[in-house]
């Protein structure tokens, strides 16, 4: 009875129009970050944040008025390593991007009479524009995935992304540069499928798709520079799918971007390739790969096996993509472009392990691969295609994608009641499986007071998630009855 009713529910999310899954996935993951978001500011993020202030006040991307009159946040005797001081001036360390990208919604907050001094507003308005770039980031990965996969599995892994990543716990928290960055990385992706499509049956790729293409991968560069392999490699995959004319289209896409990019680095830091990582970008690459490299996938403290054990099943699908006596449903340029994720994607990796920081900072967390996440589910869904008659596989994505969320809703709970519990990353406490995060919630509260707090998270997501479901189910019904009515 049980397999029967999963049965329909799969063939149900099958055929359901794809654009009210979308609606249902955009509000619900909206609402569920918005009711649930911990009360952190700090990191990275202050300059993101407050940057549209400063454009929106003062008409400058200069820091210095808000120097000393956000308490913490830019008071200089704490050093913050987020600014930049040049030319007797203070600006963000960041990429301004994302601030330009939210500034309409400020402008808004603004104009309905929002106070341009009242910082905890400004704070809230900054976490409604970071819930929303997120959520709409889990609606473009639906979107490519259903490409992939049949929809009911496509649904499962932008849930998985929503809820199992720190998409979730960190990304809806602060104004992140890193959702910025996937973003643009999801409308580039979703371009590149149309390319290599059209291209599998037979026709020419569409000169404006590849435009964009290369507009959206220089947008993601010009978010996070960071990401500068990762574009390069997918804007080869537009040149390998097409022809040189496609990618000479791509680099007129991106041209534009990469002139005001250059502008503003040649105004800020003095030339058009420095950026406000200044040295640190050239000789912050100290940590041996061994060592970076493990500790970013198994750590206890900041490793992809205790965080989101799901995209380590991206290595199936990547040897998959490569491996050739593999059933592959799709075209021959279809499979190019996933091996082309696949070396994106180990590449990146492979820089981010030699990174001084690869830890991300003094709290537990795996959050430096998190650009890159929507490329290895993207992975995961092939081997989901390929190994989906294999019952190992079924059950270690079951597994890790319950994981994935239960770290996650651990951390939504209890992450905010102990900012301060790392003053300074401790390499120590890297490998200390009796210190990981969610022992120490266990430790500081108790096994009952943790279930329980955890449970009520539970039920404060769950009649988000079931709500809008029963909404968008009895939308749904409402569209193939009229559908079967018309036939």
């Amino acid at each position: 009875m049980m397999s029967g009713w999963r049965r329909r529910w799969g063939v149900w999310l099958d055929v359901a129009p794809a654009r009210i899954l979308a609606t249902c996935l955009f509000f619900a993951t909206t609402l569920v970050f918005l009711v649930t978001q911990v009360n952190v500011i700090g990191g990275d993020s202050p300059p993101t944040v407050f940057l549209p202030v400063t454009l929106l006040r003062w008409g400058t991307f200069r820091l210095d008025p808000l120097i000393g009159e956000v308490p913490v946040l830019f008071d200089l005797s704490r050093n913050p390593h987020y600014l930049i001081h040049v030319g007797g001036h203070y600006y963000s360390k960041f990429s301004p991007l994302t601030s330009l990208l939210v500034l309409p919604l400020y402008g808004l907050y603004f104009a309905f009479g929002g106070a341009q001094d009242n910082y905890v507003g400004i704070l809230v308005i900054s976490r409604v524009a970071a819930t929303l770039i997120c959520a709409t980031n889990v609606v473009l990965l639906f979107h490519v995935l259903r490409r992939l996969i049949p929809q009911r599995q496509a649904w499962w892994l932008a849930l998985v992304y929503a809820f199992g990543t720190f998409t979730w716990a960190v990304a809806t928290n602060a104004l992140a540069t890193q959702a910025t960055a996937e973003l643009f990385f999801l409308l580039a992706l979703g371009c590149l499928l149309d390319v290599s499509t059209t291209v599998d049956s037979g026709k020419p790729a569409p000169s404006f798709t590849m435009i964009l293409t290369g507009f959206y991968l220089a947008l993601a560069f010009a978010a996070r520079a960071q990401v500068a392999p990762v574009a390069a490699i997918l804007f080869l995959g537009l040149i390998l799918l097409g022809s040189w004319r496609a990618g000479m289209r791509g680099a007129l896409g991106g041209l534009p971007v990469a002139c005001l990019w250059g502008l503003y680095n040649t105004r800020v830091f003095g030339a058009p390739w420095s950026t406000g990582y200044g040295l640190e970008a050239h000789t912050g690459w100290t940590t041996p790969l061994s060592e970076g490299l493990i500790g970013i996938l198994f750590s206890p403290a900041h490793g992809l096996l205790m965080y989101s054990p799901t995209l380590l099943l991206a290595f199936g699908g990547a040897w998959a993509a490569w491996h050739r006596g593999k059933v592959f449903h799709g075209g021959p340029k279809l499979r190019e472009l996933l091996r082309l994720i696949s070396i994106a994607s180990l590449i990146y990796l492979l820089m981010m392990s030699r990174w001084w920081a690869w830890h991300g900072g003094n709290a537990y967390n795996q959050r430096m691969l998190q650009e890159i996440h929507p490329l290895l589910l993207i992975l995961v869904a092939y081997g989901w295609q390929v190994f989906e008659g294999q019952w190992t596989y079924r059950i270690s994505l079951l597994l890790s994608s319950v994981w994935s969320v239960f770290m996650n809703l651990a951390r939504i709970t209890f992450y905010d009641r102990h900012l301060h519990f790392v003053e300074h990353y401790q390499p120590e406490l890297v490998w200390a499986l009796a210190d990981c995060e969610v022992v120490m919630y266990v430790r500081w509260h108790g096994l009952s007071v943790f279930l329980r707090e955890l449970a009520v998270t539970v039920g404060r997501v769950g009649a988000i998630l079931g709500l809008v479901t029963l909404l968008s189910a009895f939308k749904i019904w409402l569209v193939m009855n009229e559908s079967d009515a018309c036939q």
